[in-house]
């Protein structure tokens, strides 16, 4: 069996649930989101935060490398928890072949009614 499709069954088998939505279409599929963890490892002090106050955090997000996400889109992707908007996207090949689909996520607010737009 080849790398590809290991890698392919193993998102398969053991992957959650995602809808991808991008210029009004939704794609749902199957992928993993972990924490990205930090090379400075910031982190790891357990820094209190305020009330309110929104951390930045981000998110790598796997799927399928048959799954395209346009990089520094407004595509937006949601599990049962979650929602998050995509910051980055690019697909991993290998070969000529696309093995993976990754892109860094960070959580979705919707803009609240006191936001300023211009």
């Amino acid at each position: 069996m080849s790398i590809f499709n290991l890698i392919d069954k193993s998102i398969n088998k053991w992957g959650s649930t995602f809808k991808i939505t991008e210029k009004g279409q939704t794609l749902t599929c199957k992928g993993f989101v972990q924490p990205l963890r930090y090379k400075n490892n910031m982190y790891l002090g357990g820094k209190r935060l305020d009330a309110g106050f929104f951390d930045g955090g981000h998110y790598l997000f796997i799927t399928k490398g048959d799954v395209g996400i346009a990089g520094h889109s407004s595509a937006f992707i949601q599990d049962v928890n979650k929602k998050y908007a995509v910051k980055r996207a690019e697909i991993f090949n290998v070969q000529d072949n696309n093995v993976y689909t990754w892109a860094i996520l960070k959580p979705y607010f919707p803009p609240a009614e006191d936001d300023y737009v211009t």
